[in-house]
């Protein structure tokens, strides 16, 4: 548990060595990578920034039409985008540290060095050391089948970052509380749950998150569309985001 001093120390102490870095390597090219390396850009246009992608393009799991997109977005705003370039990550402890160093790449490229390196390799590990190995796939997610149970158990369900449902694990978003509830409820009445979560072929959303021009959402098949800004500021946070998605749950009658 953190208090709110704890919280804001912490992060005056991140906008601190961002503002000392005079370059700025970013790894990994996922959404938080590339969302990272953007708007950092933008905030400082000054600094050199470097976003180190391990394929051709950034955002792996999108369609080709997004990817594009954000290739091109990246270079636009200045960022030096270095494509199929694996870099050798360091132990899970080291990534989340905010300091600066040498990369190291697997084909043993000439290292390299940055003011600051911010990790977003995707090394993730969820919260779940405390259930059975028999539970878990080989990164500690729980094992699920397309009813959301956990595999052997029929009155236990997974859902969201920490099931692995597909391998986006996209059970967090696209619908997948409908699934879950009408399972659940089968089960309280003693039926067998047939209601089945059906993963979209590729991610879509928001990736570079709230932009002065507005909010910039990505289909799965890459269709754009622009959410002016005063819109989002002023219906899609204060309603949707807030009452809506975040406004916890009620009591029944």
């Amino acid at each position: 548990m953190e208090t709110p001093a704890s919280i804001e120390r912490r992060l005056s102490a991140q906008v601190a060595s961002v503002e000392a870095a005079g370059s700025i390597a970013v790894v990994g090219g996922g959404p938080c990578g590339t969302s990272t390396a953007f708007n950092l850009k933008r905030a400082y246009p000054e600094k050199k920034v470097t976003l180190y992608v391990s394929g051709l393009l950034p955002l792996p799991g999108y369609a080709d039409e997004t990817r594009h997109y954000h290739r091109d977005a990246l270079r636009q705003q200045g960022v030096l985008l270095v494509t199929n370039r694996r870099v050798v990550l360091p132990a899970t402890e080291a990534q989340a540290q905010l300091t600066g160093g040498r990369l190291q790449f697997e084909d043993e490229s000439p290292e390299v060095r940055a003011d600051l390196i911010i990790w977003t390799a995707g090394q993730l590990r969820p919260h779940t050391s405390f259930l059975p190995d028999h539970m878990l796939d080989e990164r500690g997610f729980v094992l699920t089948d397309a009813h959301l149970n956990a595999r052997g158990y029929s009155r236990i369900f997974a859902i969201g970052d920490v099931a692995a449902t597909d391998p986006l694990r996209c059970s967090a978003r696209n619908w997948a509380y409908r699934t879950l509830c009408r399972n659940v409820a089968a089960c309280l009445d003693n039926r067998v749950p047939t209601a089945v979560f059906t993963p979209p072929a590729a991610r879509w959303g928001s990736v570079l998150g709230v932009q002065p021009e507005g909010l910039k959402l990505h289909g799965p098949q890459g269709k754009r569309r622009r959410l002016p800004r005063s819109f989002v500021r002023r219906f899609l946070y204060p309603f949707i985001v807030r009452r809506w998605i975040y406004g916890g749950t009620t009591d029944g009658p």
